[in-house]
């Protein structure tokens, strides 16, 4: 499921994370006028927010389907007042969500106030959705058909001008390739220019440069070429062409001043013409007129069931005003749900896959990197010696062999440390009886008699040079000074343990610090310090980095909603007023407002005010907490039901200043009628707005087009042929579609809507924000990854030749895996443009970055250790002579196994993971693009040679 928010933000361009998070806390509506969750700004339940003022879009905040709308045709007045205008336009969407370990959540988003039609069809209809809009254009140009005039094919002609153009073929048709030898001396002997065809039965000759390739059997005449007009027939028809396909085949004419209602595509040179498959190209036609779809209805309930995406805009912010509010703009979004799993969906502990960690508001962000390897007695070589500092490390150290047959013993090839690196090299061990003599000369570094050296130079005769490394070889820390005792270019034993290290000269500006707010960490590094702790390099969003304890970190699973704040209550008292303090004498407020007082009562005085509830919902840390309530309480839109309760409530409102009302006014009336009669016009005022707001009791429950009707649809819109051999719903063709719509049905989400309307209620933006830790920005990755399963399941060849930087046939005829890597990141958008790249430039990130054309890809700091787990999108390199790189599909957890989309050579994986691959589900040929499966820590992956370990793309 995708997930975005109603109003998409706008940070302009590069903007810091600061500004992201004003942009989005402003969404969260505490920000309003009015329009606050839980409790509104008269001291009265609101469950949902406004968003104000913006002029904008707004977007259905996950894909879904629209189970209902209401569009008033004009503004709405209040009772008596005609100054007062708002809107009763709606949309509801019913949507469902299954994590991937099948918790699942039936739930509901409502746009209310949205723009009536009046207001959408200004400016030419700039604001009508497409959801209501149908596009219109008149056919503009008066042009006979274009395309080819091709020659006759005569045996005797001798010369081109002998053969007459006899037939004009429209741009887009398809002519038979023919294979003609023509007689010695013909015009066509040895001409390449031309080309022998066939149309309509009758052999002819084209210019090829205004044909094109068609299949092997056909050339099709060039749209971008063909510029004739056709003056064999003086009758046909004017207008514009009309084709199959986009860049297909002519098929008639349409002609000028025709209108037509078309749909935009893909290509912004065609417009597909509505309920037809014929297409025309946009420089033929007018511009486009935007107007409300006929079979849209206005001022009533509509019960429909259409398919929506996360992102498509529903409607426009309209007006909701007031005596005290006139002007004001909003869009009222509202989040809730009646499924009974509510509880299981928030406290689900059985999905993981999204665990992150949080360091703590004043953590101590520690420069120096604890450190489990500088133990006493260590030989370190000391490099340079500044005040309270000294820089030590390791390096490889060599010495020269006079004579190997005295001092050397040959073993033979193995892997060795040379300059931290393991590499494979000839090696020997020493002689017993020269062994000191050689280590002395080598820094007396060697641990012990049978350590072996590696060849550095072979010189002449029984020469040698020999050197020695471990795996530190090259690195260099700061340590106190105080802890390390020698000269510069002197190796030293350590007289004591060192515990931490820095990878800088530690400076007055390079202090430890502590983080200035919580915030979630990206993990850079790992390591242990003396006591087998481990700890982490972190950095924030705000760019605070140090090393912290993994253990001081907070580990949270955005699936197990409890670990970001959130709760569940059940009772809410069901009331629209909560009465308290200064409005209603002795007035017992509900456990739920008393909580809310809580945060609020800002003096502490126990007399809570509605100064201090605005005050309180107006600090980042309560919106927080008010903003993870989930709220069980009747729905304000079905108010009406229940109308004689809510008057009773308004009566009690109004009792405490009419029963303390005295006299009269200056002119005589009698001042505690006067209240009641203000009392008793707000009230029909207030019953009349609610019996236009309200619209839960006209919501069917159920499916809106039998289940029959729509079997019927789904196979017409796959197969309705223009003659019939078979009675309808009988041919092999409609079974087949019958059979597949049957099982589509058995995953179908049900549509359906509570006919109970005390639902649980939750913050729109804060459930926005928690839904994207789980399924990511939009899901974009999810969708892109089941494109690519697609895309590489139909084994497409394998070859590192053709055409490698495009997405035409021609490039996707044959893949190579860069090639099918460089698909996806472009699919994902991280590649601007496609373009071939190669694993030579995908083993640091930088140059990933660079050869992509953006930063959009990061390299996942430890995933070149064995122990690392990938997650789904990742994409792993390996790079030793040649290379390889493939899309992780996703990790399973009890084979400890990956699946991962390649393209693979003729040799397939490394024993024995070929044979893994095959045995547990993975594609059992090699050649081709395929889903292979392999063991986490094999040799396919991580132990592989040249292993760079895995890159991600960032914000999917």
């Amino acid at each position: 499921m995708k997930i975005d928010y109603p109003v998409l933000p706008s940070y302009g361009d590069n903007p810091t994370e600061e500004e992201k998070e004003r942009t989005i806390a402003s969404y969260y509506g505490h920000q309003n006028r009015h329009g606050f969750y839980p409790v509104g700004s008269s001291n009265t339940w609101h469950g949902g927010i406004h968003i104000e003022d913006f002029g904008t879009n707004v977007s259905a905040i996950a894909d879904g389907r629209i189970i209902a709308y209401r569009i008033p045709e004009k503004y709405l007045h209040e009772k008596d007042n005609k100054d007062i205008k708002y809107s009763n336009g709606f949309i509801l969407i019913q949507h469902h969500y299954k994590t991937p370990k099948g918790v699942a959540l039936r739930f509901y988003s409502l746009y209310m106030h949205l723009q009536p039609k009046a207001e959408m069809i200004k400016n030419k209809g700039k604001s009508i959705p497409d959801l209501y809009a149908k596009y219109t254009t008149k056919v503009k140009t008066a042009t006979k058909e274009i395309g080819l005039k091709v020659r006759e094919y005569c045996e005797d002609h001798k010369t081109k001008d002998d053969a007459k153009e006899k037939v004009f073929v429209p741009k887009g048709s398809l002519i038979k390739k023919e294979n003609i030898t023509p007689p010695k001396g013909h015009w066509m002997e040895n001409n390449t220019s031309y080309v022998f065809c066939s149309y309509q039965g009758e052999i002819l000759i084209a210019l090829k440069s205004w044909t094109t390739d068609h299949g092997e059997n056909h050339y099709q005449i060039s749209h971008t070429k063909a510029k004739d007009k056709n003056t064999f027939n003086a009758n046909a028809p004017k207008g514009t062409m009309v084709f199959d396909t986009i860049n297909g085949t002519y098929i008639g004419m349409e002609c000028a001043e025709t209108a037509l209602e078309v749909e935009k595509t893909k290509d912004k040179n065609w417009y597909k013409i509505k309920g037809r498959t014929q297409y025309v190209m946009v420089a033929d036609c007018e511009p486009l007129t935007k107007q409300i779809k006929d079979d849209v209805v206005f001022n009533e309930v509509q019960n429909v069931d259409v398919p929506i995406t996360a992102g498509q805009i529903i409607g426009v912010p309209s007006r909701y005003e007031s005596n005290a509010s006139k002007g004001y703009t909003t869009v009222h979004i509202e989040v809730f749900t009646d499924d009974s799993g509510i509880h299981e969906f928030i406290n689900n502990t059985q999905d993981n896959d999204r665990t992150s960690y949080e360091v703590a508001k004043e953590q101590l962000l520690q420069v120096g990197k604890p450190c489990n390897f500088l133990k006493a007695d260590t030989k370190v070589k000391i490099y340079q010696i500044k005040d309270d500092y000294t820089q030590i490390g390791f390096e490889d150290v060599s010495c020269k062999i006079e004579d190997k047959t005295t001092h050397l013993h040959w073993t033979k090839k193995v892997a060795v440390y040379v300059n931290g690196k393991k590499t494979t090299k000839p090696t020997y061990t020493i002689v017993g009886e020269h062994f000191e003599e050689v280590n002395t000369a080598l820094e007396n570094l060697l641990p012990s008699t049978d350590t072996k050296v590696y060849l550095k130079f072979q010189g002449t005769g029984n020469k040698r040079t020999i050197g020695y490394g471990t795996a530190q070889s090259g690195k260099k820390y700061w340590v106190k000074t105080s802890e390390v005792t020698g000269e510069v270019g002197n190796w030293v034993a350590l007289s004591q343990d060192i515990s931490v290290v820095y990878e800088q000269q530690p400076t007055a500006d390079t202090a430890d610090s502590k983080a200035k707010k919580t915030a979630k960490i990206r993990k850079k590094a790992t390591t242990k310090d003396s006591a087998n702790t481990e700890w982490w390099l972190i950095k924030t969003k705000d760019n605070e980095q140090g090393w912290v304890k993994k253990s001081d970190l907070t580990k949270k699973n955005p699936y197990h909603w409890a670990d970001y704040g959130w709760e569940i209550l059940e009772d809410t008292g069901n009331q629209y007023f909560y009465m308290f303090g200064e409005y209603v004498e002795k007035s017992e407020p509900h456990d739920f407002i008393k909580k809310i007082w809580e945060l609020a009562d800002s003096d502490g005085d126990k007399e809570l005010s509605n100064y201090e509830l605005q005050q309180a919902v107006s600090t980042k840390d309560t919106i927080d907490i008010l903003s993870k309530l989930i709220c069980k309480h009747q729905s304000e839109w079905n108010t009406w039901a229940n109308i004689s309760d809510f008057e009773q409530e308004l009566i009690e409102v109004h009792k405490k200043g009419i029963n303390e009302a005295k006299g009269t006014d200056d002119k005589g009336n009698d001042l505690k009628q006067k209240l009641e009669q203000q009392r008793d016009a707000k009230i029909e005022m207030f019953k009349d707005k609610i019996k236009h707001l309200c619209f839960w009791q006209d919501i069917k429950n159920g499916e809106i087009v039998p289940m029959q009707q729509r079997r019927e649809a789904y196979i017409d819109s796959k197969y309705n042929p223009t003659h019939r051999i078979f009675p309808k719903g009988t041919s092999a063709k409609e079974i087949l579609l019958g059979k597949e719509f049957d099982e589509l049905e058995k995953e179908r989400d049900k549509r359906q809507f509570p006919t109970d309307s005390n639902v649980y209620h939750l913050h729109a933006i804060s459930f926005i924000e928690q839904m994207k830790m789980i399924v990511g920005d939009g899901g974009k990755m999810k969708s892109v990854l089941e494109e690519m399963k697609l895309l590489v399941n139909k084994h497409i060849p394998y070859s590192q030749q053709g055409e490698r930087s495009s997405l035409s046939d021609e490039g996707l005829a044959a893949l190579d895996c860069s090639e099918t890597v460089g698909i996806y990141l472009h699919k994902l958008g991280c590649m601007p443009k496609y373009k071939a790249i190669h694993t030579g430039i995908m083993t640091t990130e930088a140059d990933f970055r660079k050869a992509i054309g953006s930063n959009k890809i990061q390299f996942v700091e430890g995933s070149d250790k064995a122990d690392f787990i990938p997650e789904s999108g990742d994409i792993f390199v390996w790079r030793s002579g040649g290379g390889h790189t493939g899309i992780v599909y996703k990790y399973d957890e009890k084979k400890d196994a990956v699946w991962i989309m390649e393209a693979i050579g003729k040799s397939g994986a490394r024993k024995p993971m070929e044979a893994y691959n095959r045995e547990n589900g993975g594609y059992n040929k090699t050649w081709c693009t395929r889903t292979s499966v392999y063991k986490r820590d094999s040799s396919a992956l991580t132990k592989h040679d040249g292993w760079k370990g895995y890159f991600r793309p960032i914000n999917y």
